[in-house]
C-alpha cells in the first residue's frame, strides 16, 4: 500500500474519483495504444448512457462478451456506472453453457457480440472503445451502496449445473482498496493474464484501476512460456498473478524472465516451495506472494510473503494471515471453534464475502451460515481442510470434497460425473485428478463403465458442447465395474 485512500462506499464513486485524480495518466494499455483515465472514464461513461437508454438500471445484471481487449473494460465500467452488474460470457465456454447462464441471469442486454446468444432474443450492443464517443462522464442511475451486486460469476457445480456467485460492491473495495499484502499505487503495471470470468481478474482489473495504476492488457495472450517471459519485460510488468500451475512451469523453465517485476503473486492451488526458491534464486528482491480464497469470498482471504529460508527449507508453505476487512475460522463439524494448531473447516468472514448464489437460496443458506457465536457474523463455508497457528497464521490442508483446482479454476468432478453419464453408452462415471506429467498442473482422468468400447472422441465433442476446455478429461478409462470401499462407496483412491 502507498497512500491512504478516502473510504468509498461504492465502485463508482471511487473509480470516479481515482480518474479525476489520475486524469492524465495512462489507465489501460493495450499495444502500442493508451487509455488514460480521463478517457476511460468519458467512454465508460459515454456507454452507460446507451445502457440507460436501453432501460437498463439498478439491480440489473448485464452479459459481457469477456474479449481480451480494451472494450471489455470500457464495458465492465459502463455496466457499473449505470448501476447494473456484469456476468461475464467467455469466448472460451461452450454455447449450451453461455445460454444456460444467461438465462440463469436473466440477462436481456449484452455489451458485445455473443454468437452463441443470437436468436435469443438478447440486445447486443457493441463496443467501440477507440471511438471518443459522447463526452459523457455522468450517469442518470443513482449511486449505489456497498451491497450493490458488481458482477455475478459462474463457477462450476457438483449438481452438473454451474453456479452464480453474487459479489457486490463493497467485497471489491475490501480486495483492493487500502491493503497491505501487495504494493498497489500509481507506479504499479499490472498485467491481466487472467480472462474476466477468472476471479484473479478481479484483483488485477480494480487493482490497478482503484489505485491509479496502469492495466496492460496483452496483445496476443495465451502464448507459451517464452511469450509470457517477453511481455513482462517488453511491456514493464511490475505485478503479475499466476496460477500456482503456470508459476511452476515458468520456474522451471524460464525463473529468470520474473526479473523485471517487483511482485508475483501466485495461488489457486498448492504452491511449490522448491520453485518459489529457484525463482528467488534469479530473481533477488523479488516479492513473491503466495494467495488463498475461494470467488465466493472474492479472489483472496489470506495471503503469504513467501520467505527465501522458507522456500529453500522445502516445507509446505502457508496461505497467510487474512487480509484487511477479513476473518477466518476453523471450525469442527458442529462449528465449534478448533484449538489452536488443530484441523477443521476454513470458515471466511468479512467484508469480502458475496451475497451468495443466484437463485438458489437453499445452496446458499447451506454454504452461508450464522455464527453460533453471533447471529450477526456470517460465515462462508469453504470446504477446505486448514490449521491455524497462535500467532494467526493459516496452512492449507487439502478439500474436503471432491472439488479440485485444474489450470487455476475451480472445478467440481461432479458436474462433469453428471455430463459423462447423462451421455448414450456411459452407465456410471467417475472423474478423479492426477498429476501432470510435467509437473505444470493437474491431469483429469475419466473412469468409465460403457456399454461398448469407449469412443473418446466422441466423448471429447459431447463434453466440449457442455463444459470448458480446462474441464475436458486428459484421459478416458473403462471399467467394467467400479472398485468400492468397505461401506459400498466408490474407491477413487483405488
Amino acid at each position: 500500500m502507498l497512500r491512504e485512500l478516502p473510504h468509498f462506499p461504492d465502485l463508482t464513486s471511487a473509480f470516479g474519483w481515482v480518474a479525476r485524480e489520475n486524469g492524465s495518466r495512462p489507465a489501460i494499455a493495450f499495444g502500442e495504444e493508451t487509455l488514460s483515465y480521463s478517457d476511460l472514464l468519458a467512454r465508460s461513461g459515454a456507454l452507460a448512457r446507451r445502457l440507460v437508454d436501453q432501460g437498463v438500471g439498478p439491480g440489473d445484471l448485464v452479459g459481457l462478451a469477456a474479449t481480451r481487449d480494451p472494450g471489455s473494460i470500457v464495458g465492465m465500467l459502463a455496466i457499473i456506472l449505470c448501476g447494473a452488474g456484469y456476468v461475464p460470457l467467455p469466448e472460451y465456454y461452450p454455447a449450451e453453457r453461455l445460454r444456460l447462464i444467461a438465462e440463469d441471469a436473466g440477462v436481456r442486454v449484452t455489451l458485445g457480440s455473443v454468437s452463441a446468444l443470437s436468436g435469443t432474443g438478447i440486445t447486443p450492443l457493441t463496443i467501440d472503445w477507440r471511438d471518443a464517443g459522447e463526452a459523457v462522464a455522468g450517469h442518470d442511475a443513482p449511486l449505489p451502496d456497498g451491497e450493490a451486486v458488481a458482477y455475478v460469476m459462474y463457477t462450476s457445480g457438483s449438481t452438473g449445473v454451474p453456479k452464480g456467485v453474487v459479489v457486490p460492491h463493497r467485497a471489491i473495495l475490501r480486495l483492493v482498496v487500502n491493503q497491505s499484502f501487495m504494493q498497489l499505487g500509481p507506479d504499479e503495471r499490472i498485467l491481466q493474464n487472467s480472462p474476466i470470468a477468472f476471479d484473479a481478474a478481479t484483483l488485477e482489473i480494480w487493482g490497478a484501476l482503484l489505485n491509479g495504476g496502469t492495466l496492460v492488457i496483452p496483445d496476443a495472450p495465451g502464448g507459451s512460456l517464452r511469450e509470457l517471459g517477453e511481455v513482462i519485460a517488453r511491456r514493464e510488468i511490475t505485478t503479475l498473478w499466476l496460477t500456482a500451475g503456470l508459476f511452476h512451469a515458468m520456474a522451471d523453465a524460464r525463473p529468470g524472465d520474473f526479473a523485471p517485476l517487483r511482485q508475483l503473486l501466485t495461488g489457486g492451488d498448492v504452491v511449490s516451495p522448491a520453485s518459489v526458491a529457484r525463482v528467488m534464486a534469479a530473481c533477488p528482491g523479488l516479492t513473491v506472494i503466495n494467495g488463498y480464497g475461494p470467488t465466493e469470498n472474492t479472489t483472496f482471504t489470506c495471503c503469504h510473503r513467501i520467505s527465501r529460508a522458507e522456500a529453500e527449507a522445502s516445507l509446505a508453505l502457508p496461505i497467510g494471515q487474512p487480509i484487511s476487512g477479513t476473518e477466518v475460522f476453523i471450525l469442527d463439524e458442529t462449528l465449534a471453534p478448533v484449538p489452536s494448531g488443530s484441523e477443521g473447516e476454513l470458515f471466511a468472514a468479512g467484508e469480502g464475502l458475496a451475497l451468495g448464489y443466484l437463485g438458489q437460496p437453499g445452496l446458499t443458506e447451506e454454504k452461508f451460515v450464522r455464527a453460533p457465536w453471533d447471529g450477526e457474523v456470517l460465515l462462508y463455508r469453504t470446504g477446505d481442510l486448514a490449521r491455524q497457528d497462535e500467532d494467526g497464521t493459516v496452512h492449507y490442508l487439502g478439500r474436503i470434497d471432491t472439488q479440485v483446482k485444474i489450470r487455476g479454476f475451480r472445478v467440481e468432478l461432479g458436474e462433469i460425473e453428471a455430463a459423462l453419464e447423462a451421455g448414450p453408452g456411459i452407465r456410471q462415471a467417475v472423474v478423479v485428478a492426477r498429476e501432470g506429467q510435467d509437473r505444470a498442473d493437474k491431469m483429469l482422468v475419466a473412469y468409465c463403465i460403457a456399454d461398448a468400447a469407449l469412443d473418446e472422441q466422441g466423448l471429447r465433442s459431447a463434453l466440449a458442447a457442455k463444459l470448458p476446455d480446462y474441464a475436458i478429461p486428459a484421459r478416458f478409462i473403462a471399467l467394467e465395474a467400479l472398485p468400492l470401499n468397505d461401506n459400498g462407496k466408490v474407491d477413487a483412491a483405488a
